[in-house]
């Protein structure tokens, strides 16, 4: 009797569905260099997976390899990447235009023109790009084409300017969480635009940030019913502090960031 090998198994009804899912990023870009059979199983186990993390082990060559293989990313998660470029990722986000949650955190060689194709997606719900350098092109963009963001974390971001963050909350009526920790900008305006935009607001986090009044946070927490969390380091009064905390908000009053990793 022949034995058998996972090559005679059929790929999408049992090698991608039920073997595939065990493997790791490590455990498939080490097995597509064996042969070109193992190369065409690995990329058709790649090329169904809805969601990736990078670790840090990974080089721009596997993520290129990434990106020509995986076209149906929903979730992803980019951290400390510091080989990652404007156009490997571009070309990633390009390839995949389900992406529903994104995170890039702390990649240095990320600016506007890498998370261009971001902004162009109608799909994103959850953004999440702390310490990268966009700019106010970006927000401007991402805007004019996606109003149903749920969640954005733009914390230790100094480059785009208060004007162009109060435009862009303009146009996101569906915003759960905004992460402004370390923005280090006069966010004052933004703030009373938040309950007149964003009703079903849960979470603020605003330290770091400047032009953070009594009255502007009374106005989120009277006109948010959903409200349930907010972070902040300015002065409030203590009798205004438990009035917020009466309403059943959680009131984190620490600051949540450090200053050594702010960007200029």
């Amino acid at each position: 009797m022949s034995s058998r090998t996972i090559f005679d198994l059929p790929v999408e009804d049992i090698v991608v569905p039920h073997i595939g899912k065990y493997l790791t990023l490590r455990d498939l870009l080490t097995f597509r260099k064996a042969s070109v059979a193992c190369e065409y199983l690995a990329d058709a186990i790649l090329g169904r997976r809805t969601k990736l993390t990078i670790p840090p082990w990974m080089t721009a060559e596997h993520f290129e390899v990434i990106t020509e293989t995986c076209h149906r990313v929903r979730k992803v998660v980019l951290d400390g990447l510091d080989w990652l470029t404007d156009r490997l990722l571009a070309k990633f986000l390009q390839n995949n235009p389900l992406l529903e949650d994104v995170t890039i955190d702390s990649c240095c060689g990320i600016s506007s023109r890498g998370l261009r194709p971001l902004a162009m997606s109608r799909e994103l719900r959850v953004l999440s790009v702390p310490k990268i350098k966009f700019c106010d092109d970006f927000l401007q963009r991402l805007g004019r084409h996606n109003r149903r963001l749920r969640k954005v974390d733009f914390s230790n971001v100094c480059r785009f300017s208060p004007k162009y963050l109060q435009s862009f909350l303009e146009t996101q009526p569906c915003l759960t969480v905004i992460d402004l920790r370390g923005a280090r900008m006069d966010i004052h305006s933004s703030l009373f635009t938040i309950p007149q935009v964003c009703r079903d607001l849960e979470g603020l986090y605003i330290d770091g940030c400047f032009g953070v009044t009594e009255a502007a946070i009374l106005n989120i927490v009277n006109k948010c019913p959903k409200f349930c969390e907010i972070s902040m380091d300015c002065y409030i009064p203590q009798s205004t502090l438990d009035y917020i905390k009466s309403k059943g908000i959680y009131v984190l009053r620490k600051p949540a960031y450090e200053a050594e990793g702010f960007f200029m």
